[in-house]
């Protein structure tokens, strides 16, 4: 019986040993079909100060301060993989089903249905299936000067997350670091810099959980003003060991900004959730 049990002991303790390690690898398999959905929410409170009688002027002519602002975003995406062709590649159809924004300025709401839902995006995975090369953009809605910066969009970004290329072991963390523009009614978009410190928390039942700390700074400054952007976040993502996708990320970016234009400071708040969930059908 003795000899019996300690083989046991020794299978079972090497299967949790192994549990405590992961290489994330990102890839869509072929004979797929993956449903996105990404939903964001984001809540902005912008005041004025500097010129009075300026600030007067404009109050005058219907503006509200502080400007009170939320917007609501939905996508969802379908992308369909088939089996691999003779070169080894993996044919992809990618459906953008829905995208909506809702917007709300103090009190009065508009909901925009982005001209890119129906978007038909036709084209095929290298052999890692991890790097998309996109044949056909078809849709009735858009530009060729919109179809062209979504195709270098697509191409160029297809990761939400760039992991490490050695396995990671629970306890283990790395940083990456994203670009950002942050809109503002009336002005020139914020440029900022999103430092992400990710951090894995447990292996279990083939999902490698993670959590992760933002810290904001700000990126190219815009020469006609002066700037300042600080602020920080939290987050959570999950990576599925059998589906090879992140099948969760959600986040809570909270950011304060202030920028100076001629005679006036405007100065924002900003919380930003977003969430997104892969699934495979």
């Amino acid at each position: 019986m003795k000899h019996f049990v300690l083989p046991v002991l020794l299978v079972v303790a090497f299967a949790s040993f192994a549990q405590q390690e992961v290489r994330i690898h990102l890839f869509f398999k072929p004979g797929n079909v993956y449903r996105t959905v990404l939903t964001g929410n984001t809540d902005m409170a912008m005041d004025f100060t500097g010129d009075q009688a300026k600030i007067d002027q404009m109050k005058s002519k219907g503006l509200i301060l502080p400007l009170m602002i939320k917007g609501v975003s939905e996508s969802i995406t379908v992308t369909t993989t088939g089996e691999r062709t003779s070169d080894n590649r993996i044919p992809v159809r990618m459906v953008y089903e829905k995208m909506t924004n809702k917007n709300i300025m103090n009190e009065k709401e508009t909901v925009v249905e982005n001209p890119a839902t129906g978007l038909i995006v036709e084209g095929s995975y290298n052999s890692e299936g991890n790097k998309m090369t996109i044949d056909t953009l078809i849709s009735d809605k858009l530009d060729d000067g919109f179809k062209n910066m979504l195709r270098a969009t697509i191409e160029n970004v297809q990761q939400l997350v760039i992991f490490p290329e050695t396995p990671l072991k629970v306890g283990d963390s790395f940083e990456q670091k994203v670009p950002m523009e942050i809109p503002m009614p009336g002005v020139a978009p914020i440029k900022i810099l999103i430092n992400t410190t990710y951090n894995l928390k447990s292996i279990e039942n083939s999902i490698a959980k993670f959590d992760f700390k933002q810290t904001v700074q700000l990126g190219i400054e815009n020469p006609a003003a002066e700037i300042s952007a600080s602020g920080g976040g939290t987050g959570t993502s999950e990576y599925d060991i059998t589906m090879n996708v992140m099948s969760t990320y959600e986040s809570d970016l909270k950011m304060n900004m202030e920028m100076k234009i001629a005679d006036f400071v405007i100065k924002a708040t900003i919380d930003a959730k977003s969430k997104q969930v892969m699934t495979m059908q």
